[in-house]
């Protein structure tokens, strides 16, 4: 969706953020916008925002993508330590 365009090709998180709430408000509620709101959440270093959205869908293996968020946040020892603490590799 446009979200996404804004965020890929024209590198406005903050446009791109607008517009991907704006279409869940609107009732567009797919996990793949919220996915992308909490990434873009991440990349603008609102990591807090981020995890606390993901941690709301309860997505199987949600860790990994948590692992993604800080790392898109450069918070790159915050990425390892979730990826250790993952269950996915245990």
């Amino acid at each position: 969706h446009i979200g996404y365009i804004y965020a890929k090709v024209y590198k406005n998180h903050k446009l791109a953020i607008s517009f991907i709430e704006k279409a869940i408000s609107l009732g567009k509620k797919q996990k793949e916008s919220y996915i992308m709101l909490a990434k873009l959440y991440a990349m603008e270093g609102n990591t807090t925002k981020a995890i606390k959205l993901l941690n709301s869908l309860q997505i199987k293996g949600d860790c990994l993508l948590k692992a993604e968020l800080f790392f898109l946040a450069n918070s790159y020892m915050k990425a390892i330590e979730v990826v250790n603490d993952c269950e996915v590799y245990r």
